[in-house]
């Protein structure tokens, strides 16, 4: 039998894999080693180079501390389509039980149904401690916006950033001026019917291609979570007018043919709706997507503030049953720091904005030198003000994504039957919020 299986029937058999060279020495109940190191336990979906690598330098810079890894997945182990519930569910268990690693990687996890049951720390005091956010260098906005109930329950250690592109060749030609600052969903279908107005005879590109009614929906929520989710009192809010007028939006957007759920090639969408996951992403599937690209605030529902917005997709939690919390955010926040941050196998932008300053220039040297490739070996074009706004965007992102999967793909489910026409928005918005509080409420 496979080591994920046994790991998944049973919650308390955990497969160790540790990065410090004693790794194969006895816990007594102190959690110390033989060597008198303390234990610090560490549960991950997979093996992940950037964790291996950082804490090699940590327990390098602290010899009283051995970090051990508790893996879901091994290494070059094929991940399978039930492994992410399989992960939440052990992890569930895991908690519940009180047999859960110090520190626990809750990136797509119910965070918010941890903190009701008190199952992870609140790393407020740490961070107030060490004045984190007093030296001004981690996101105050990425921090508040990932709290709950006024504290910090996750630290994010890596951001990816969802943003909104435009064709800038089309944009001019149409003469349209975009706020995007301002724009909602509302004034983006405006704004879209009369760029499609001005397009030359034969041109029948949407503004938005490739994706359902459905899944738009559900990225509009995603993106503005905390209007629909209060994630303090694991309370809902979809049976609400805003979110039917958001559906009825959408609605419209494809039945004028604004939007459409047709596939369309590279740049062959007015817009896009597009995920950056580091610096040179900035660069590179912009310019991959369109000759002129021009990098835009998403649109956002009516009442609600635009913005970018960020998806943490490493993001770590401490036991409230641990009993070496102390040493466990030691390491959480030497990984947030820039020794730590500023390796390059993390890969993804930097919850440091002083790092992500100085990867971002780097990158902007080499367009200016031509060296910067696209995937087609052309060299790409960019002006100072199209770093300026990439670097404005960045710092501005403020709208949290919460990794909830099981919770999102509710709303994903029972939307179907509004844009097919088979139920009203009133009924679709009473079912979608009925189930996620059921949900909220296992």
């Amino acid at each position: 039998m496979k080591k994920w299986i046994i790991i998944i029937f049973t919650s308390l058999l955990l497969v160790t894999m540790t990065v410090a060279c004693g790794s194969s020495n006895e816990v007594d109940k102190t959690r110390k080693t033989k060597e008198g190191k303390t234990i610090v336990t560490m549960s991950l979906f997979n093996p992940n180079s950037w964790y291996a690598s950082a804490i090699k330098k940590f327990e390098q810079q602290n010899p009283d501390i051995e970090v051990r890894f508790q893996l879901f997945k091994q290494e070059n182990e094929k991940w399978e389509e039930q492994d992410d519930d399989r992960y939440v569910q052990k992890i569930n268990t895991e908690l519940l039980s009180g047999a859960a690693a110090d520190i626990i990687e809750v990136a797509n996890l119910p965070v918010g149904k941890y903190v009701n049951k008190k199952l992870i720390l609140n790393m407020n005091d740490f961070i107030k401690k060490e004045k984190l956010l007093e030296k001004g260098d981690l996101y105050p906005n990425i921090v508040d916006e990932m709290g709950i109930d006024g504290g910090l329950y996750s630290m994010p250690l890596s951001l990816h950033l969802h943003t909104f592109l435009g064709d800038g060749n089309i944009l001019e030609k149409a003469n349209v001026q975009v706020d995007d600052q301002k724009w909602t969903w509302q004034q983006f279908e405006q704004v879209a019917k009369q760029i499609m107005k001005s397009r030359d005879e034969g041109d029948s590109r949407y503004a938005l291609a490739n994706t359902p009614p459905e899944e738009q929906l559900l990225d509009i929520v995603i993106d503005q979570s905390s209007e629909f989710i209060d994630r303090s009192n694991q309370k809902a809010n979809f049976d609400s007018p805003s979110f039917i007028t958001l559906m009825e939006q959408i609605k419209s957007m494809y039945d004028h043919q604004v939007a459409t759920s047709k596939e369309a090639g590279y740049g062959e969408q007015l817009f896009s709706s597009i995920k950056l996951v580091n610096p040179p992403d900035f660069i590179f599937w912009p310019h991959t997507l369109y000759k002129n690209p021009v990098l835009l605030n998403k649109p956002h529902a009516a009442g609600q503030t635009s913005g970018v917005t960020f998806s943490a997709p490493k993001q770590l939690a401490i036991s409230s049953k641990s009993d070496v919390s102390e040493e466990a955010w030691k390491l959480i926040s030497f990984l947030a720091s820039e020794q730590a941050q500023s390796m390059p196998e993390r890969g993804e932008f930097s919850v440091l904005a002083s790092v992500n300053e100085q990867e971002l220039n780097y990158y902007q040297k080499q367009v200016d030198s031509g060296e910067f490739k696209l995937g087609s070996g052309q060299a790409v074009k960019a002006t100072e003000g199209y770093f300026i706004k990439a670097k404005q965007l960045l710092a501005a992102a403020s709208g949290y994504r919460s990794g909830d999967d099981k919770l999102y793909s509710i709303v994903g489910e029972e939307a179907k039957s509004y844009f097919s026409g088979q139920k009203s928005a009133e009924e679709v918005a009473k079912l979608i919020d009925n189930r996620v509080n059921t949900y909220l409420n296992e």
